[in-house]
């Protein structure tokens, strides 16, 4: 298992990427009174 540390940054790729759907990640952040940052990127090309 890995584990990221406080205020670390991962790009993460979801199961719609070729050869994902068998990987699974688990994320649960911990409550915290600040807002937070979600960015979510899609691929620019086409099959």
């Amino acid at each position: 298992m890995q584990q990221l540390q406080q205020a670390d940054v991962a790009l993460l790729k979801g199961s719609g990427w070729e050869n994902m759907a068998t990987y699974a990640i688990s994320h649960r952040s911990p409550a915290l009174a600040e807002p937070r940052l979600l960015l979510t990127l899609d691929p620019v090309w086409q099959d």
